[in-house]
């Protein structure tokens, strides 16, 4: 008497069969209904319901048809609404009964598609529901089973994974599904599908899965037609086997059941569901499936078809190779690597199965995609494939519906390993082909915390190539990328307050080196349009938290030494907008652009301003002593203004330097000062001056009377000794 066990032994007849590639899977509704769909009891009630929901039956005639069998049921009812024409309403409660559970952690349809794929023979199903079709290929299903085709589909049916309809499929065709007595004896009188079932039976070695007491019938239907060579093999033995639930201690059960198959020529391999219920079939398949790769080269075998496929695409080939990796998560894997040393011809059948939709997808499989995509787009660039093929379309197409992909479920921006791909296929696209939507990405990729150090070098190197190749529209795209920032909160533990920090998307150390190796490059290329890009930044930064670019962040608008514990992000946008504002009026003569940062409302803009009069005194002054207020009472002022003095007053004229003293008389000083304070502060200003002018030679020796002494470190409101 045969051991009931929780995992059953693979029989070595079917290891044979499966190794000689003769083995079919035969599934029922066991299967869906342990999937979370209805089983034939259910659907019958469902159906019944609705006869009487929709008024075709009295309730007398309800209560007396709740007795017959569920075969019995189905027909009845189908006869009633197909005769109320109510069709609809019967096609509508089977669908509402074929709807799987999403809450169980495991999938019997992929376990058995893995299995027959392991072996390339066929899943015959007598399920009308479509829940194996995500893991075929389209030219794999076959819904047409008893037409002329038959003859033609016999041929197919060889070393190939295939599922066959037999019952017919209510998503495909629901006027042909088989479910009604009328339905069945039909079929399976049709001769072409005589021919269907007895190749099948006669050449393989069937496997029934999800067929119990209510699925006899099928079962007599499916035998019992054919003679004794298709349920026996040659040394008498039972050909076929059925899977079969029972608990421990059924073992007379199971002795009743192998008398009953045995005449049938199918022998029952028992397994318990003590522990795990109608779900241990989930743990069975998948215990064999493990076995079968231990035990065979199906895994080796796999990948050096892949390999060679791989190398030399044939489109026919290709299939057997999409219905492995939708089953295989494996070698979906291994197929995903190996396609990166030849990507190209590879995109269009991948595109067209739907492979780049990430919805419901895992990460694992997003991943991977995105690194093969990384992989097309580089090799699409040196082979100057990137242009307006239809190729390259597709792959924008592609890439569009990847962004909003993330726009909606934000999944890949903050993945690192998304990030690195998403941004290397981005910056694999010509300069032209790069969007406000493909920037906006990066900078939300750039805004995570593990994004600055990572992807510094990649996005600065584009820029830098944008620069040596003068590519004025890479420029465009990367400029408020390299230069853009993110804003850090820091909530204290211990009071009640949030501090915000402004941090570079790109570590400083490469602005830095962009200033230094490529700033004339970049101002001779796109010298207005960065300082501009560069405006624009630091106006957000403004806007964004309070107190930035003042004096304690950025000492002084030139390199000075004071500057070593400047703001070093900040510092870097100064600096550049410096430089580039020099370049400008230098070459270009452009004055507007400093009268323009005079007339702004931060002074940050009127402090660079005031430097680059300070260095173009000549051209510039008139900008200067056209202010409309004192400029020596802006305290933010100071240092440019002191410079400007200090550098340039030897060129004043007398009513110039009149208008300075006059400034210095009448600035408004804090009523707090004492007097002493206040003459040395105009001292101060009056030692920037030159003094070969006498009437400041007088107000200095006044000032220096009530504040004697010598003034330390003038221009500066604040000194640090290092």
């Amino acid at each position: 008497m045969k051991e009931i066990k929780s995992i059953p032994e693979l029989p070595s007849s079917i290891v044979e069969a499966l190794n000689e590639k003769k083995l079919a899977l035969f599934i029922g509704a066991g299967v869906s209904k342990t999937m979370g769909c209805c089983g034939w009891e259910e659907i019958s009630r469902k159906l019944l319901d609705i006869c009487r929901s929709t008024g075709i039956i009295s309730f007398r005639e309800f209560k007396n048809l709740q007795d017959r069998s569920p075969k019995e049921l189905i027909t009845i009812c189908r006869h009633l609404l197909e005769s109320n024409g109510k069709d609809d309403k019967f096609y509508e409660g089977i669908a509402s009964c074929l709807e799987l559970d999403k809450t169980l952690g495991f999938n019997l349809y992929k376990e058995l598609t893995s299995l027959s794929g392991k072996f390339q023979g066929p899943i015959i199903t007598t399920n009308i529901d479509n829940h194996f079709h995500e893991f075929f290929e389209d030219e794999n299903i076959i819904y047409d089973v008893e037409g002329p085709d038959v003859k033609r589909l016999l041929q197919q049916i060889g070393p190939r994974s295939l599922l066959c309809h037999v019952h017919g499929c209510l998503e495909k065709d629901k006027k042909g599904i088989v479910f009604t007595l009328r339905e069945y004896i039909h079929r399976y009188n049709n001769e072409h599908f005589k021919d269907f079932l007895e190749h099948i039976f006669r050449e393989y070695q069937v496997l029934f899965i999800g067929y119990g007491l209510e699925e006899f019938e099928i079962l007599d239907f499916i035998i019992t037609k054919y003679d004794d060579r298709v349920k026996h093999d040659s040394e008498g033995r039972c050909k076929h086997f059925i899977l079969k639930p029972y608990f421990r201690g059924d073992e007379k059960l199971l002795e009743y059941d192998q008398h009953y198959y045995r005449d049938l020529g199918i022998e029952v391999i028992p397994y318990a569901i003590d522990e795990g219920g109608y779900h241990q079939l989930h743990e069975v398949l998948k215990n064999w499936n493990i076995q079968i790769n231990n035990k065979s080269r199906y895994i080796v075998d796999s990948i050096n078809k892949i390999e060679n496929l791989i190398e030399n695409y044939d489109k026919e080939k290709a299939l057997e190779v999409f219905q492995t990796i939708r089953t295989d998560s494996s070698l979906k894997k291994i197929f995903l690597e190996k396609l990166k040393s030849n990507p190209v011809p590879w995109f269009s059948p991948l595109y067209e199965r739907k492979f780049f939709s990430f919805e419901g997808k895992s990460m694992r499989h997003i991943r991977l995609t995105l690194d093969y995509l990384k992989s097309l787009a580089l090799k699409m660039k040196n082979e100057n494939l990137m242009s307006n093929s239809d190729e390259f379309k597709v792959f924008k197409n592609v890439l569009d519906n990847i962004i909003k992909f993330d726009e909606t479920h934000g999944k890949l921006s903050k993945d690192t390993t998304c990030q690195f791909l998403l941004v290397g296929i981005i910056l694999n696209l010509p300069a032209e082909e790069v969007s406000e939507k493909h920037v906006k990405l990066i900078k939300a990729i750039f805004k995570e915390k593990s994004s600055e150090m990572v992807f510094s070098k990649e996005i600065v190197d584009e820029l830098t190539r944008s620069v040596e190749e003068k590519e004025r529209e890479g420029l465009n795209n990367w400029i408020s990328v390299v230069y853009g920032f993110k804003i850090e909160e820091y909530k204290m533990k211990f009071i009640n307050f949030t501090e915000y920090t402004v941090k570079p998307l790109v570590h400083v150390e490469y602005l830095k080196k962009i200033r230094r190796e490529y700033g004339n490059s970049l101002f001779k290329l796109y010298c207005p349009e960065l300082i501009f890009e560069l405006k624009v930044i630091m106006d957000k930064i403004i806007d964004s938290v309070d107190n930035q670019f003042n004096f304690g962040q950025i000492s002084t608008i030139e390199d000075h030494p004071q500057g070593k514990y400047n703001d070093e992000y900040l510092s870097e946008l100064v600096y550049l907008v410096r430089d580039a504002m020099i370049f400008e009026v230098s070459e270009n003569k452009n004055f507007e652009i400093v009268e323009s940062f005079l007339k702004e409302k931060h002074s940050i803009f009127k402090r660079i301003g005031l430097h680059i009069i300070d260095k173009f005194y000549d051209d510039l002054k008139n900008l200067f002593w056209s202010l409309d207020e004192n400029p020596l009472a802006d305290l933010s002022l100071y240092h440019e203004v002191y410079e400007l003095l200090k550098n340039n007053s030897s060129k004043f004229s007398k009513e110039e330097l009149d208008k300075v003293i006059e400034w210095i008389e009448t600035c408004y000083f804090d009523p707090e000062m004492t007097e002493e304070d206040i003459a040395y502060s105009k001292k101060k200003w009056l030692y920037a001056l030159d003094t070969k002018n006498e009437r400041i030679n007088e107000l200095y020796e006044k000032y220096d009377s009530i504040a004697p002494g010598k003034i330390e470190h003038p221009g500066f409101l604040i000194w640090i000794d290092f």
